[in-house]
């Protein structure tokens, strides 16, 4: 009976062993499984498991790398385009600005400011048109420097903020439309504080109602128009394949004149007639 107490006990302890044995060794298949990158990099890590495993992780790093540049590329390759398609600011010359020599940009702007100057002769010839006009009202000279300046100031906003939003990749040319929408409505709102900065100066140089009428109505006006040509004209110089930094501003700054003063005096006889005036 001894024995076989002894023999019960030795069964009953061996599969105690067996069943613990098989459990620890299922918890640590688990475990390894779960743990893989910390068990081979823990203190028993060969050397060489060691620099694979730094390998791998360099791999994974550069293909993210790459797949973020790629990602980047793509949403700037329309806005590089605005550039005709180079990288570089100065498109014309083919090269960076640190790299462009005073002369090369002499003649690269220089060229383009000519043909500016020989187009600004238009607004002479826009003038000679509304003489008669001018003789009969001369306060509506007083008024000429001070509209064409702030046409040019309303546009040079308006070029500056479309050409900085071209650079930095946040509109695209598909974009156009929404731009030009978008300064259009701003140049009106723009234009209609203005012309309450404009009222005290009308009122000091005791401006004829009629002519004061004519300003008014022509600052809102001038400022729409500039507003829609400075941010069309980028669209429409990258279009062609031209540097929108170099052309952009003066060209505005040309159509704004000649635009302006037209609008100018256009609007002066038509408030003239209903004011029942001579032209």
């Amino acid at each position: 009976n001894f024995s076989r107490f002894r023999i019960m006990k030795l069964a009953i302890t061996c599969a105690f062993l067996v069943f613990g044995f098989a459990g620890a060794r299922n918890h640590a298949s688990s475990r390894s499984q779960t743990t893989t990158n910390v068990r081979r990099l823990g203190p028993q890590t060969s050397k060489v498991e060691l620099l694979d495993h730094i390998s791998k992780l360099n791999d994974e790093n550069q293909a993210l790398r790459d797949s973020l540049d790629g990602k980047i590329n793509t949403e700037r390759v329309e806005s590089v385009s605005f550039r005709g398609g180079s990288n570089h600011v100065n498109n014309d010359l083919n090269i960076s600005y640190k790299e462009a020599t005073v002369v090369k940009l002499v003649l690269n702007r220089g060229s383009w400011l000519a043909v500016f100057l020989l187009s600004l002769s238009l607004t002479s010839v826009v003038m000679s048109e509304f003489e008669h006009t001018l003789a009969e009202h001369l306060e509506l000279s007083y008024f000429i420097p001070l509209l064409i300046g702030h046409g040019g100031n309303a546009g040079g906003q308006t070029v500056g903020a479309v050409l900085s939003a071209l650079s930095k990749g946040e509109v695209n040319l598909r974009d156009w439309p929404r731009v030009l929408a978008k300064e259009c409505l701003a140049g009106l709102g723009a234009g209609i504080v203005t012309c309450g900065a404009a009222l005290p100066l009308l009122s000091m140089m005791k401006i004829s109602p009629h002519v004061s009428t004519a300003v008014l109505i022509t600052i809102p006006a001038l400022t729409i128009i500039a507003s829609a040509l400075a941010a069309a004209l980028p669209f429409v110089v990258s279009a062609v394949g031209l540097d929108p930094t170099v052309i952009a501003a003066p060209a505005m700054t040309t159509l704004v004149d000649v635009c302006g003063i037209m609008a100018y005096f256009l609007i002066a006889q038509c408030v003239f007639r209903a004011f029942s005036l001579k032209l």
